[in-house]
This record gives structure tokens, C-alpha cells and sequence, in this order.
């Protein structure tokens, strides 16, 4: 895979969806306080830098070149000098192509994860059991923002909830993008966010507030435009410490990894899901796959909605075009209207209140997603939710 540098953005295909921390390309302009780095903070190809961090990269890229696994500790290196700026563009452009062209191992991946969560910034809150419900994207579905509405009626059930998202990147429509939308402010202060998940029970975490050295790396990042291991790390790097999750998994291939990963950072509980057909979240159109991630390992489970009441239906029903249109089925899931859109959103509800510990069962958390809904907890705490985070405008 050739590199070139004198190349604008995306000269290599793109099968990514919601991709975290990296905007869409043909965003750029628009997003560049957010998404982009002026050009005093980009690292160029020609700076130089100092010898052990060229030696470190080096000596990385010829062991992935012999197919070689990168051990925790060197990737924990390398991603910390991404994360401080010390590091040539074309080494770390080099590095990430190979890791990619290898295929990125369980322990690349925890070591990466471990890094960029020493540079993340902690949200603080007195509530206890956090669950995040964020996924990787990727699937390249183009559904409305079921994760997201997800979220709202876990914590509606009583669930703890920090969500943790961006903008979109390829697909129609990201968490933060539909949030916007339905009035939450995703430039809310640190302190207000805290005070969200404190008082609410639910708060959102707009990634590039939250992980900004994770900028100095995005102009490498455009350049690739193909998913590397940076497309992984936002739902292993969430700002509560998240002990547990719904994590879904856009590419079925990356499953059994961010499950693996997972367990090795020490989640309590975790359910990695990926559905049919390229769903990162529980399927109504398919069959579902769960990875559940405890302390003592993974365990797999597969799964069909039907045997839980829900009719299956085509994935066509579920796809939106922008996040207005997202905006509009989530309110009318929240509204409790029937319809798939309410069945996906109560059906991963349900896993999220299991994985938490809130239903024994998918029987006993179904009805407790459904009873958010029917009674207008939901609907209310988003709008409890959107007016807080404005207090602070």
C-alpha cells in the first residue's frame, strides 16, 4: 500500500459508517475547530523528531511487516506519542497501514486503549454502575441512531448512563449529529456534563471534547481513510469508566477483538453485539450474536428477536437519510408509537438493563424499556436533558 503524502484526503476506500474521534472528510472545513488541527499543531513529515521515537516506530513497523504482533507495551508507546505530537506523519501513517493490513490483535488493542485513556478527560460523578451503550460503527447500514435511543430509555429504567459519541462519519447520521437535533448542547462544559449523569442519570460525551490530543492524529487519519485502530478505541475509552456496556460492533470480524479487549482492561460486564446484516446492535432483521465479557471470560451467545414477540422485519424499514429524519423516528419511539423503530430501540434496551444488572432476564428488561415508554419517562428525560446541558450557554 503506497503512501502519498502530497495527496489531499481519502485516496484509499472508505467501508467505515460512524467512525469516533475522525469527521467526514468533505466536513473538514466546517468541523476545523473540532475535528482538525491548525497547521502550527500538525506534525509534518519533514520535522524532525527525536531519535527514540523514530527508532520506536521503525522498529514497530518492520515487526508488523513480518507479521508480527506489537506487544502492549510498545503499542502503549507508540500510541503515546501520538496522543503528545512526538511522531513523524509518515511513520505513523506507515504504522497504522500495517497494523491494518495485518490485522489489529488483542493486546495492540489494549495497549492502545490504555494510552489514550491517560490522556482522555475524566468525568467525575457520584453514581455508581455507569453503562455506556456507545458502539464502533462501520456496518455501513445507515440506520436511525438506535444506540442513542437506547441510552435514553435505559436511563429512563433506572439505568446510569454516560453515552459517548461523535459526529457522523461516512453514514447519515451520528449520535452527536441527531442529539443536536433534538436540542441537546454538545459544547456543554466538563462540570455541566458531570452534573447531567449526577442529577439526570444520563449524560452524553461529545468525543472531541473529551479526547482532544486524539486531534494530533486525525490529519494521518484522513490521509488513510480506511479504518484503522483508531476506528476501535472510542468505546474502550469512555470518559465515566464505563464498567459496563452495550458495545456494538459494526463488522462482525472486529467482535470476538473488542470482546477480547474488553475483558483484558477489566470490564465488570459487557455485551459486545453484532447483528444481521452488518447491525452493530441486537437484530430485528436477523439473527444476533452476543459476546458476553465478564472477569472470568467471553462467553458467546446467539439469539433471534422473535423469540422475545418482536416481528422480524427488513433492515430497509430502519434506514434514515439525515439526522433529522433520525431526530424524528427517536421522538416518535419516545412518544411510543409502535413500530420497529420502538421495537429495536425496547429489544437493546432490554440487553442494556441485563448487562447492568437491572432485569434478571430479556423478559423482565423489555417490560421495564416498555414501561419507560408507556409512561413518558423517556420522552421527559430527554427533554430534561436537552434543556440542562443548555443551562450552560
Amino acid at each position: 500500500m503506497t503512501l502519498d503524502f502530497s495527496a489531499g484526503v481519502g485516496f484509499l476506500s472508505n467501508d467505515a459508517d460512524f467512525i469516533p474521534f475522525l469527521a467526514d472528510p468533505q466536513e473538514k472545513s466546517a468541523n476545523q475547530n473540532e475535528f482538525s488541527m491548525t497547521d502550527s499543531t500538525i506534525p509534518h513529515p519533514e520535522q524532525e523528531f527525536p531519535e527514540e521515537s523514530t527508532t520506536l516506530f521503525r522498529s514497530a513497523i518492520s515487526q508488523l511487516e513480518s507479521q508480527k504482533n506489537l506487544e502492549p507495551l510498545l503499542m502503549h508507546a507508540l500510541v503515546q506519542r501520538m496522543m503528545t505530537g512526538d511522531f513523524s506523519e509518515e511513520l505513523a501513517a506507515e504504522l497504522l497501514t500495517k497494523l491494518y493490513e495485518k490485522g489489529e490483535a488483542v493486546g495492540e488493542l489494549v495497549g492502545a486503549a490504555r494510552a489514550m485513556r491517560e490522556f482522555m478527560t475524566p468525568i467525575r460523578s457520584r453514581r455508581t454502575n455507569v453503562i455506556d451503550t456507545c458502539g464502533t460503527g462501520g456496518g455501513g447500514t445507515n440506520t436511525f441512531n438506535i444506540s442513542t435511543a437506547v441510552a435514553i430509555v435505559a436511563a429512563a429504567a433506572g439505568a446510569n448512563v454516560a453515552k459517548h459519541g461523535n459526529k457522523k462519519s461516512t453514514g447519515r447520521s451520528g449520535s452527536s449529529d441527531v442529539l443536536e437535533v433534538l436540542g441537546v448542547n454538545l459544547q456543554a462544559p466538563v462540570e455541566c456534563v458531570e452534573a447531567c449523569l449526577d442529577e439526570l442519570g444520563i449524560c452524553f460525551c461529545f468525543a472531541p471534547l473529551f479526547h482532544p490530543s486524539v486531534r494530533r492524529i486525525t490529519g494521518v487519519r484522513q490521509r488513510l481513510s480506511f479504518p484503522t485502530i483508531f476506528n476501535l478505541l472510542g468505546p474502550l475509552c469512555n470518559p465515566a469508566n464505563a464498567p459496563f456496556q452495550l458495545l456494538g460492533a459494526g463488522r462482525g470480524a472486529t467482535q470476538s477483538l473488542l470482546a477480547g479487549a474488553l475483558q483484558e482492561l477489566g470490564t465488570v460486564k459487557a455485551w459486545v453485539v453484532h447483528g444481521e446484516p452488518g447491525l452493530g446492535e441486537l437484530s430485528i432483521s436477523g439473527t444476533s450474536r452476543i459476546d458476553e465479557v465478564t472477569a472470568e471470560g467471553v462467553r458467546r451467545i446467539e439469539l433471534n428477536a422473535e423469540t422475545f414477540g418482536f416481528a422480524r422485519v427488513p433492515l430497509e424499514k430502519l434506514v434514515v437519510q439525515s439526522p433529522e429524519e433520525s431526530a424524528l423516528l427517536i421522538r416518535e419511539v419516545l412518544n411510543n408509537v409502535p413500530s420497529p423503530h420502538r421495537d429495536i430501540v425496547v429489544f437493546n434496551a432490554a440487553a442494556a438493563l441485563q448487562v447492568v444488572g437491572l432485569a434478571p432476564d430479556f423478559g423482565t428488561g423489555i417490560n421495564l424499556a416498555q414501561d419507560s415508554l408507556a409512561s413518558g419517562k423517556a420522552r421527559d428525560l430527554l427533554e430534561q436533558l436537552a434543556a440542562f446541558t443548555r443551562k450552560s450557554v
